[in-house]
């Protein structure tokens, strides 16, 4: 038998005040937090919450009580008995297209808060993968970056390995102009790795909205500390 399992949306994100547990989860929190996109969809739900109260009131505005004191009563009869007007009068006017329309009104309401939540909660869990994704292709480029330049340190020393043969007519000069290229190469490759490197973080602080640094140390994460996997 299938069992379905609902998402909580509130364990999404943390909730503002909390401390998440892990660093990943610290950022969400912070994306959520700081970007301008997420306080748009906010006021919407707001504003959908705030129709939903009019919708419910809105009846009252068609509804008319009147209540007016007769003066004849309070005034000499010429024949000389009582009046017989009523000393007041009281009626209650409905306005029955509107009473009739205004429960549509405030389903109309009701599936407005309902589509605000819904666009609140998808904007929950798109935030949540795209942080993420940042934060996995930063660590990932920094893992290439220390690779490439592990590369790099192997192919300046092998490079100056040939160049001291070459000294000594013990390499060629084609193995020298091979050490060369591998050096160079090696060399751009590890700057480009660099650069993927600050580029990754450019794009994760621009969800984050704050620096990268700053967000660990508030947060009291260590720079090493990571998500163990499911």
């Amino acid at each position: 038998m299938a069992i379905s399992q609902e998402v909580d949306y509130n364990k999404i994100i943390a909730p503002e005040g909390s401390r998440p547990r892990y660093f990943e989860d610290y950022l969400v929190q912070l994306a959520w937090k700081n970007h301008p996109s997420n306080r748009v969809l906010e006021y919407n739900k707001e504003i959908a919450n705030q129709k939903l109260k009019i919708a419910k009131s809105s009846w009252t505005e068609h509804f008319n009580l009147t209540f007016n004191l007769n003066e004849t009563e309070f005034q000499p009869s010429d024949t000389g008995f009582p009046n017989q007007f009523p000393k007041y009068n009281f009626a209650a006017v409905f306005n029955l297209g509107d009473l009739i329309k205004n429960p549509a009104e405030k389903k109309i309401a009701i599936e407005n808060t309902k589509i605000a939540d819904a666009y609140l909660n998808e904007k929950k869990l798109q935030l949540r993968a795209e942080v993420l994704k940042l934060y996995e292709n930063y660590t990932l480029a920094k893992e290439v970056h220390k690779s490439r330049i592990l590369a790099e340190q192997d192919a300046s020393q092998t490079y100056l390995l040939i160049s001291e043969k070459f000294k000594k007519d013990e390499a060629s000069f084609e193995d020298l102009s091979a050490a060369s290229s591998s050096y160079h190469a090696a060399q751009e490759s590890a700057i480009t790795a660099n650069s993927e490197v600050r580029k990754s973080k450019y794009a994760l602080e621009e969800m984050i909205g704050v620096r990268l640094e700053d967000a660990r140390k508030k947060g009291g994460f260590r720079e090493n500390a990571k998500k163990k996997s499911d």
